[in-house]
């Protein structure tokens, strides 16, 4: 073999090393370790990977605002047993925080059933009763607000014994006001109500009658007003001592 020959054998096999060491430098083309991580896309909305089954999703306006209301506390749905509802206004549909039902009570994350002492059982409803005093808890008070002319005694709203009594002369404090036309052996007649000092308020029925219903109700004055006119004073029994 001559020398030219021999030479141009080695040199064609040095310039093959370079690109033996060039192919075995090349990283795995792996799918995931690129990005692409999901199996599948919202409505095809994403790019697939070019050598795999995997793509890379794109955001939506409607991940752009569940991450909104995420970043900003709104994550309860306030739903189910003991929730009647979310607090304020909702973002994605869930609330920063929930309205709890009767008997339960919001804690900071979930509305839990509410304990309650043994002092906590009035409902504060009825004749005499003006609601609850205080808070309360599991829908009952430790005790309750009574109405006009009742006391809260022993654990309800009663209307006071009068121990003792005393007749004391009035004078009128306002005009009168009608409470009800009603009806007697064929007319009507007002039913008026005087302001007094001392008497509190009296009722009284009216001088004439009506005969419709429709008068009564428009002219009850001129059957009210002689009243007061020759009822100048008036006399009453008042309580001086009750048994409370």
């Amino acid at each position: 073999m001559s020398n030219t020959k021999l030479f141009l054998l080695i040199g064609t096999s040095l310039s093959l090393i370079p690109t033996l060491s060039f192919a075995q430098c090349v990283a795995t083309q792996d799918c995931t370790t690129l990005g692409y991580t999901e199996t599948s896309c919202n409505g095809g909305k994403g790019v697939k990977c070019p050598f795999g089954n995997k793509w890379a999703c794109l955001a939506t306006a409607s991940d752009f605002e569940q991450q909104f209301c995420t970043t900003y506390g709104f994550k309860y749905a306030c739903s189910g047993t003991g929730y009647s509802g979310g607090a304020g206004k909702a973002c994605n549909g869930k609330y920063v925080s929930c309205n709890c039902a009767s008997g339960y009570k919001w804690n900071g994350t979930s509305c839990v059933k509410e304990s309650c002492s043994s002092a906590y059982q009035y409902t504060c409803s009825g004749t005499g009763y003006a609601g609850g005093a205080g808070t309360a808890c599991g829908g009952k008070y430790a005790y309750c607000k009574c109405s006009g002319g009742y006391i809260w005694k022993n654990g309800s709203c009663i209307k006071p014994t009068c121990l003792n009594s005393q007749t004391i002369e009035a004078t009128w404090a306002g005009s009168p006001q009608l409470k009800e036309c009603i009806e007697k052996q064929g007319s009507y007649q007002a039913v008026c109500i005087y302001y007094t000092n001392g008497c509190g308020t009296v009722e009284l029925q009216g001088s004439r009658s009506f005969s419709t219903r429709s008068d009564c109700m428009q002219k009850w004055e001129n059957a009210c007003y002689p009243l007061w006119d020759l009822n100048p004073g008036l006399r009453c029994d008042i309580c001086t001592k009750y048994d409370i």
